[in-house]
């Protein structure tokens, strides 16, 4: 049975104290966190480096997490976001990085040439849909699925209702299904 806010914003509690307790709550948040990190940047490296960032702020700061505030897991995902806002201020700062090698992992090497290029026209395509819709449908999407994030806890993370959340969601993948259809159609 899945546990639910109230299990993780206890646990979270309790895991000021309790060393067993934050590890759970990073063994069930960990890949969450970073899986949509990594969707994000497409690059292994930085998302390892952005997603510790984020437990070391979630470390220092858990004894500030207040559940009459917010959920865990909306808590969690403002440190990430902020996280990653802070990283790509520092990034642009640093240096120009040409889009292509930021935001594509590179194709493995045992695929077919014909895989290859039929892999990154598709991702091309993708991109190009996505790029299509609004930041807001973008990041909802983003929490959704590569977050794996319930509507409830997106609305609570954005500050919008679930049905918003829902609505906005169904009508952005409406728009991506219609762009890929036409696209893949030719």
């Amino acid at each position: 049975m899945p546990k639910g806010k109230e299990y993780y914003n206890a646990l979270a509690e309790k895991a000021v104290k309790d060393n067993d307790a934050f590890s759970e709550l990073y063994e069930h948040y960990f890949p969450i966190i970073y899986n949509l990190i990594y969707y994000k940047v497409k690059n292994v490296e930085v998302a390892d480096d952005i997603t510790s960032d984020v437990f070391v702020k979630v470390c220092e700061n858990l004894q500030k997490f207040n559940s009459e505030k917010a959920s865990f897991s909306t808590w969690i995902g403002t440190i990430m976001n902020r996280t990653f806002i802070d990283y790509m201020r520092w990034q642009s700062h640093r240096e120009f990085v040409e889009w292509d090698d930021y935001f594509s992992p590179p194709i493995p090497e045992h695929e077919q040439p014909e895989a290859q290029i039929l892999k990154a026209e598709n991702k091309k395509e993708l991109l190009i849909a996505l790029g299509k819709l609004s930041e807001r449908e973008q990041e909802i999407i983003r929490l959704k699925y590569f977050g794996e994030m319930s509507n409830v806890e997106i609305a609570e993370m954005l500050n919008l209702t679930p049905g918003n959340v829902g609505i906005i969601l169904h009508r952005a993948m409406g728009t991506l299904r219609k762009y890929l259809t036409r696209v893949f159609e030719k």
